[in-house]
């Protein structure tokens, strides 16, 4: 009596009511401060991997080590049961809290009672997003959450939420990942006895042993389905069928299918389901062919081979084939075959030759010279070692020839023609001048399906995109690289490459347009196959990038193209014809460009929205007299001359011709050096350095040689050595009948 007689019991109740009051607010601010959306969008799940029609590709371990995986599909009825039976039987039926449980709860814990949870599911979804401490005061916070939770969410989405992130043992979390990988089931085939086993084991993950007796956690089961039999849910037999039940005895982890796939699309995409474009019964059938073929090729020292087939509609990746095994480390068969940068070789000259046709330079008629020429210090050879001398473009790029397509790259530009590469290339580079001419063999690496983005590019009609890998992301914006006409043009020379092997037989039956290439040093084998529907790129050579003798674009690569394109498109049809945007145009009938002289013609098909094609730069005006000797006004007779078209070729063909025993062009001209020829020497020549210079004299004609307008000698020899030093130079010649030439041309130390 005298220690409550000091207390002020007014002021005791106001400081009980402020206190409520405070945790009230402090409640309130908690409840709208609370954002269990944003908790749930970034819950720590694992990547999946699925291919087009749902099969899991490969799971991947989140940052916590564990297979936490988020299943999205419908909660199998025989779980649903189990886990509401055993952990919240009023779910349905209350807010979020069960407040008779928890009162119980308490009661059991302060009196020393049987212990039991008080938790509802929403709870226990509240403590799963944000783990705490078990405390009263931790408890309280939670009622609060799981209203806040039951308003944002619906009663059959929190269930999801639950299930999915309970842990259930090891480091697996989730239970389509625990269905999977305990019992190697579908979640739909769960049975009663599983998914019982799976509603209790959340309650005490740890108690599970896989290799040796369960007995409690088998008590908890039994415990379970029981309750399921006397409430009716389960009948005697399947009771007792349950019980008979054993327990998983191993970890069934998950397979890894077209792992590198898998790998490249998990570090690209953020989302934690990743529904790829890949056909799984597709990937498999090529891993297989991929597989056996590489195993042919190993004696020839060809290890490693990668295949990409892409839908030339949806730019859909269907088949992704990155290396002959994944698991063959010894050559490096992990490595990603399709996204490593590599010489594309001749693949790049279909793309020069389109651009080339919207340029006006060319038509497939349209010839151009194929005999040894210098282009600066480059010296282009082709693959076999012979020449053509000249060549009608189409035959240069159904026979891949090298040095026509160096001088068209000439031609229309190597600036324009790095652009359109670096526009088309998700890795570009800083510089093209460090490539030069060689760039259209190849010397610029490209990532292989980049290179396959500019073949479906051209299967549609020239609209090029990016490729599509999962089947959730927009549609490719596509932009147009070249017109519809030009693609056409390209795409029907390309359909008369010679097949290899016996595939011949099939060129007019199955026509497929289709491109080879053989790296410099013989490094990587290509073929690229295109038909309306889908497009095929086929690799081979070595990761290491050892050269390889035996490696050919046409045979070794060729031969797995029409291997692959017998399974993806065994009726493949020849593209249609874009009479729309197609125009018939007048050329001359031995150059192959419009038509400017009253010469041989005729009609050609060429793109309406090109530029103007050009007019031959072969042929020329000269004038002659009555004996068909070429004059000019210096000439007595030239009162009397006549007009006359010929066909003058570059002196480098001419010179050609002159050396196979053929009389083109009977006039003398500089052969070597050419026009602003950089030359250069080893640094450490000193003194003077002697200079070849080669003429095209095919009458052995003698001509007045000048160097630096100094005067050299007469003499009809056709190749002479100069000592020159460093620095710019002028060579003049001049004929007898005073016709004249000079070339300016720079030595350099190197």
């Amino acid at each position: 009596r005298v220690m409550f007689k000091n207390i002020n019991l007014k002021k005791v109740a106001i400081f009980i009511i402020t206190l409520f009051i405070l945790l009230f607010i402090y409640l309130i601010k908690i409840y709208v401060s609370y954002e269990p959306k944003k908790l749930v969008e970034n819950i720590n799940y694992s990547k999946i991997v699925l291919d087009r029609n749902g099969e899991i590709l490969s799971v991947f371990l989140n940052k916590d080590e564990e297979f936490h995986l988020k299943y999205e599909g419908d909660i199998p009825e025989t779980l649903k049961l189990a886990v509401l039976n055993y952990e919240d039987k009023k779910f349905y039926s209350h807010s979020g809290v069960d407040y008779p449980r928890i009162l119980k709860s308490f009661f059991n814990n302060i009196t020393g009672g049987k212990k039991m949870g008080a938790s509802t599911i929403s709870m226990q979804v509240v403590k799963l997003l944000e783990p705490k401490k078990r405390t009263y005061f931790n408890k309280l916070i939670e009622i609060v959450k799981a209203y806040k939770l039951e308003s944002e969410f619906s009663k059959e989405e929190i269930l999801k939420i639950y299930l999915n992130n309970v842990p259930y043992g090891s480091n697996i979390v989730g239970y389509s990942a625990a269905i999977k990988m305990y019992f190697n089931k579908d979640v739909k085939d769960l049975s009663y006895a599983e998914a019982s086993l799976l509603a209790v084991l959340p309650n005490s993950p740890g108690i599970l042993n896989l290799k040796k007796n369960n007995d409690k956690l088998e008590e908890k089961r039994n415990r379970l389905l029981k309750t399921l039999l006397d409430k009716g849910l389960i009948d005697e037999r399947q009771y007792k069928f349950s019980l008979l039940e054993k327990f998983p005895n191993k970890i069934y982890y998950y397979e890894k299918k077209a792992p590198q796939f898998s790998i490249f699309l998990k570090n690209k995409y953020k989302e934690k389901i990743i529904r790829s474009t890949l056909d799984y019964k597709l990937q498999k059938k090529l891993e297989k062919i991929v597989h056996d073929y590489s195993n042919t090729m190993k004696d020839t020292g060809i290890n490693n081979a990668a295949v990409l087939v892409v839908n030339n509609k949806t730019k859909e990746v269907l088949a992704y084939v990155a290396s002959q095994d994944f698991y063959d480390k010894k050559n490096n068969g992990e490595i990603d075959g399709l996204q490593a940068k590599r010489s594309p070789a001749s693949l790049l000259k279909p793309f020069l030759y389109a651009l080339s046709i919207d340029e006006g330079l060319i038509v497939p008629d349209s010839i151009y010279p194929d005999v040894p020429i210098y282009f600066g210090n480059f010296y282009p050879k082709n693959s076999t070692g012979t020449f053509s001398g000249m060549v009608k473009m189409e035959d240069a790029l159904i026979k891949s020839l090298n040095i026509p397509f160096v001088k068209l790259l000439s031609d229309y530009g190597i600036d324009k023609f790095y652009y359109f590469l670096e526009n088309n290339d998700n890795y570009p580079e800083d510089r093209f001048d460090k490539y030069g001419l060689s760039l259209i063999l190849g010397t610029r690496e490209m990532r292989p399906v980049d290179i396959v983005k500019l073949y479906v590019g051209l299967a549609n009609y020239g609209k090029v995109s990016n490729l599509k890998y999962t089947l959730t992301e927009d549609v490719p914006k596509e932009y147009e690289q070249f017109s519809k006409g030009a693609s056409y043009l390209t795409l029907e020379t390309l359909s008369k490459v010679v097949r290899p092997g016996n595939e011949k037989l099939y060129s007019e039956e199955r026509p497929i347009s289709w491109k080879t290439g053989t790296s410099y040093g013989l490094k990587d084998a290509w073929s690229v196959g295109v038909s309306p529907d889908y497009t095929v790129l086929v690799w081979l050579g070595n990761f290491n990038q050892k050269s390889i003798f035996s490696l050919s674009g046409v045979e070794t690569a060729g031969n797995l193209l029409f291997k692959v394109f017998n399974i993806v498109d065994i009726n493949s049809k020849p593209f249609s014809k874009p009479m729309e945007d197609l125009k018939e145009i007048e050329i001359d009938e031995k150059t192959g460009y419009r038509k400017m002289y009253d010469v041989e013609s005729k009609k050609v098909l060429y793109p309406k929205n090109a530029k103007l094609l050009r007019t031959s730069p072969y042929y020329k005006k000269i004038f002659v007299d009555e004996n068909d000797i070429e004059i000019d006004s210096r000439s007595e007779k030239f009162d009397k001359r006549k007009e006359k078209i010929v066909i003058e070729y570059p002196v480098e063909v001419s010179n050609y011709f002159f050396l196979n025993g053929v009389r083109e062009n009977k006039k003398v001209k500089i052969a070597y050096p050419v026009e602003n020829l950089n030359i250069f020497v080893p640094k450490d020549f000193e003194g003077y350095n002697k200079i070849a210079i080669k003429l095209y004299n095919p009458n052995n004609e003698y001509v007045y040689w000048y160097i630096d307008e100094e005067y050299m000698g007469f003499s009809n020899e056709s190749e002479r050595f100069f000592e020159l030093d460093m620095g710019k130079h002028k060579l003049t010649i001049v004929t007898e009948d005073g016709a004249r030439e000079e070339v300016k041309f720079k030595i350099n130390k190197r």
